[in-house]
């Protein structure tokens, strides 16, 4: 078994010629082809850092209980549904 590697740039109309050396043997051959992603920079980010939210949320008060957040669910659903 003769084993051959190549490096290829494959351009936009994906053809590649492939021209092996002369002490390769005719007959069948297996091709294998390995196609690494391109190298692209990361598109610049949107919105705001995470670090200028963070708290964003935040209240002065103690968060509700679970009781209370049962009564929200409710009272919601009695309001939409009847």
């Amino acid at each position: 078994m003769t084993t051959v590697r190549m490096t290829a740039d494959v351009k936009d109309d994906r053809r590649v010629v492939l021209t092996l050396p002369p002490e390769v043997p005719t007959g069948m051959a297996d091709f294998v082809v390995t196609v690494e992603p391109q190298q692209t920079e990361h598109p610049p980010r949107r919105g705001v850092p995470a670090a200028a939210v963070l708290g964003i949320g935040a209240g002065t008060a103690s968060p509700p209980d679970d009781e209370t957040v049962k009564q929200w669910i409710h009272e919601h659903r009695t309001e939409k549904y009847g």
